[in-house]
């Protein structure tokens, strides 16, 4: 997994406008590797994740 983080003090809307064109490009990226079944790109209010589709599940699978 590749975790991208807001700076602390940085103003939320700035980041998320920024978060938005970051995410679109990831996307893009994944897509452009011919990797989008393997790889999934998850923004969440202060970061955006690239993570292992499979993973993810396996590690839901294993908390419930």
């Amino acid at each position: 997994m590749i975790s991208t983080e807001m700076k602390d003090g940085e103003d939320l809307d700035n980041y998320q406008r920024d978060q938005q064109i970051l995410n679109e490009k990831l996307v893009q990226l994944v897509v452009q590797s011919g990797l989008e079944d393997v790889l999934e790109v998850d923004p969440t209010t202060i970061a955006t994740d690239i993570q292992n589709k499979t993973s993810a599940r396996i590690l839901l699978q294993r908390e419930f």
